[in-house]
């Protein structure tokens, strides 16, 4: 067999030896005959370098979908604040009465009064959500009086007031914490009536009281201050009806009406 050396070095010429040890050629292997070119490693290098580059933004594109998935969750609302249930409260203000007298042959006379009110209400409230409806009644005591003159300006016309009650039901909305809402229904008030002269010469017959019954509206608000008392205030008007007066001269079949406006501040108390 012919002889090679086993260490060589490949140039650009033939195989030259590096030293002296020989071994049978027939002994070498394919792979030994042709050793792995120096010139691939870069390549490998390289290919090695892009996948690590491709993994690793293929791993920041998966964590930037994952929080954009998280930050595009729904925004879950806080439960609104509770008002259902029975409620008694009581509350003050001033209320602004107006009395009309409609003298059918001698003209219309009005004229008001204002004065402080103050009473009882209770109810009860039903929610559905951010929906609350329900009723509720009040009674406010009332000691103003509306003096004015007759048409017979020898007369003085005046009305005197003793309270005004309502039944009435109620809808509103909540709206953060605050409970908004408005309310219709039936107005009661009861008044006193009299015409006397003005020189103070008593007139027989010329008073009398009556009981009133008409229609109400309102709007109010009200925020809860601690988890079974809130604090309410509203704005109403009501309409008391008429009475036609029949006793003698100068109110003999004269129209009586009565009106009035109120503003109250109020305490509840929830249960």
């Amino acid at each position: 067999d012919r002889m090679w050396p086993i260490w060589w070095r490949r140039r650009d010429g033939p195989l030259r030896t590096t030293t002296s040890t020989v071994i049978p050629f027939s002994t070498l292997d394919q792979g030994a005959r042709r050793p792995p070119d120096r010139r691939s490693r870069p390549k490998s290098i390289r290919r090695l370098i892009a996948t690590t580059a491709i993994a690793g933004l293929t791993a920041t594109a998966s964590i930037a979908q994952d929080a954009k998935g998280a930050s595009a969750a729904p925004t879950v609302l806080p439960a609104p604040t509770y008002w259902g249930g029975w409620f008694v409260g009581a509350q003050i203000g001033g209320a602004q009465f107006q009395s009309n007298w409609d003298f059918r042959n001698d003209g219309r006379v009005s004229d008001s009064s204002t004065g402080f009110i103050g009473g009882l209400y209770g109810g009860a409230n039903f929610q559905d959500d951010r929906f609350v409806y329900g009723f509720d009644a009040y009674y406010n005591a009332a000691n103003t009086s509306v003096d004015q003159d007759c048409p017979n300006t020898a007369f003085s016309c005046s009305a005197d007031v003793s309270y005004t009650a309502a039944i009435r039901g109620r809808v509103g909305t909540i709206v953060d914490a605050w409970h908004l809402y408005g309310a219709a229904g039936v107005a009661f008030s009861k008044a006193s009536y009299e015409a006397t002269r003005k020189n103070g010469d008593p007139v027989d017959g010329n008073y009398g009281s009556g009981n009133y019954v008409g229609w109400t509206i309102a709007a109010g608000a009200e925020r809860k201050f601690a988890e079974n008392w809130s604090a309410r205030f509203e704005i109403g008007y009501a309409d008391y009806g008429s009475e036609t007066l029949s006793n003698n001269e100068p109110v003999r079949n004269t129209e009586f009406e009565l009106r009035s406006t109120t503003l109250t501040i109020g305490i509840t108390r929830h249960f």
